[in-house]
């Protein structure tokens, strides 16, 4: 079961990340692609939202129930959640390294906004000290969503 586990998580993660890419591309988020194009980072996240589940499949048996050595509802589910959980976080990493060279902007926007213009590990530094700055009005930013 460990090693059917283990490959599961590592085709959850080669997915996850394709379909980030093709997230960010469709979004215009360019500081989460991995490319400078967002045609080629779709071609990428494409590529890799199919090679996951191929490589998963054709390299063993897969059709296994949880009691003969698959696995079961809660363990696909654990793996499921901590494979996406990993491949942000690779994402995250190997955008804002890739796109560390990325313009300055003197006013970047706040929100998941400011990654058309910056990379993650900058908007997420301009949003903390946005948040930190703000913090006492969180409840006036919130009202409209919960009483009308």
């Amino acid at each position: 079961m460990f090693n059917f586990a283990i490959d599961y998580y590592i085709m959850v993660v080669i997915a996850a990340c394709g379909v980030l890419q093709i997230a960010a591309s469709v979004g215009r988020l360019d500081a989460l692609l991995l490319f400078k194009t967002p045609l080629a980072a779709r071609a990428l996240g494409v590529i890799l939202a199919v090679a996951g589940p191929v490589l998963f499949f054709a390299t063993a048996e897969r059709n296994i129930n949880d009691y003969e050595g698959g696995l079961d509802g809660n363990f696909q589910g654990l793996f499921f959640i901590l494979g996406t959980i990993t491949a942000l976080v690779l994402t995250f990493a190997a955008t804002s390294f890739v796109n560390r060279s990325m313009d300055h902007p003197t006013q970047i926007e706040n929100g998941i906004e400011s990654l058309k213009r910056t990379n993650y590990a900058r908007a997420l530094a301009n949003n903390t000290r946005f948040l930190r700055k703000h913090r006492r009005m969180w409840r006036t930013w919130t009202r409209p969503y919960f009483f009308g």
